[in-house]
Order: C-alpha cells, then structure tokens, then sequence
C-alpha cells in the first residue's frame, strides 16, 4: 500500500531519534504522540481535504470541476459533494467519500476558519 510506503521513513526516523535520546522502544503512535508528529497519511488526508475546500469556494482553479464533483442542493446538507462520473480511479473518487464523512453534520457552509477547525478536530477518526 502506498500509504505504508510513505510512511516508512517517518517510523524508522522516529524510532531512531527516541533510541538516541535513550527512551525505550515504544508503538510508532506513542513515538508521534511524544514528539508530537501526525502521521503522513493523517497529513496527506488533511491536505487533500483543504485542496477540495479551495477548489469549491474558487481560491484554486480546476478546469471542469463540474464533470468531477457537484455542490449538493441539501439544504440540510449544503457542504455535501457529489460524484458526477462514474469513474472510481480518480482523485475526487477517493477524497469525497471522506469529505462527505466529514461535513455529515454541518447545517451551513463553513467559512475557511470553521472547516480548518473541524478538520483539526476530526481528522484522528478519519
């Protein structure tokens, strides 16, 4: 898995750095909780959900957004995305299905303070 890929280094530098000091072996979690790290997947999710934000609210381009993804007109759900092709092997496929998780209870559209503060909030159980 890609992700276990880029992982790698970050484990074998965290296992090092903590042997040096002279701190026992612990979990790759308690490494990165006690030189308080997060993951490169929760980083790379992170990044990738802020990327979406932008392209929605306009302050990124993306040519043809709409042949990817299409605002929802819930009233009850306005920050839910929706898929419009039917290509599972594409960004967005991967993504939405995450941001959708995420916006699940969000009654109105979040300015960029509030959803950087419900992504920090969240992103553990993503």
């Amino acid at each position: 898995m890609l992700s276990a890929k880029l992982e790698k280094p970050l484990r074998w530098f965290s296992a090092r750095v903590l042997q040096r000091c002279n701190i026992r072996y612990s979990s790759y979690h308690d490494r990165l909780v006690t030189l308080t790290l997060t993951s490169i997947r929760h980083r790379r999710l992170r990044a990738q959900l802020i990327l979406i934000y932008k392209l929605i609210i306009g302050a990124a381009h993306f040519p043809n957004l709409n042949h990817f993804i299409k605002l929802s007109s819930s009233l009850r759900r306005p920050m839910t995305l929706l898929l419009s092709t039917a290509c599972d092997k594409n960004f967005f496929a991967s993504v939405v299905p995450i941001w959708n998780a995420l916006t699940a209870n969000t009654p109105h559209f979040l300015s960029p303070s509030e959803f950087y503060s419900l992504l920090d909030k969240n992103i553990a159980i993503l």
